[in-house]
């Protein structure tokens, strides 16, 4: 066997290694993007995209969105469940928070 054929089939299996780990990343992950939302929800809730939101939230996002006290608070990783406790002012987002 000549050195380009070990090398072809060298290639060959690792392709079909990392194209497995491949697949079981994306089957492992799939669902964080069905998440994401809620978790920006958590950590980042001024920079949601609002018609991507729950629709009982939408109102309450906008307004968060220009509340810089607020904003800085999240943009400083302040706790996220005492801001969300915090937050009387956004009922919505508060239940939602707990």
């Amino acid at each position: 066997m000549s050195e380009n054929e070990d090398i072809s089939r060298s290639y060959e299996e690792y392709k079909l290694v990392l194209d497995s780990l491949v697949e079981v990343y994306n089957k492992r992950f799939r669902d964080f993007e069905n998440h994401n939302i809620t978790l920006k929800l958590a950590f980042q809730p001024h920079l949601v995209d609002v018609a991507k939101a729950p629709e009982e939230l939408q109102m309450e996002l906008i307004k968060m969105s220009e509340d810089n006290i607020l904003k800085s608070q999240f943009d400083n990783k302040d706790d996220p469940i005492e801001i969300g406790q915090k937050a009387i002012e956004y009922p919505r987002f508060h239940e939602h928070a707990r």
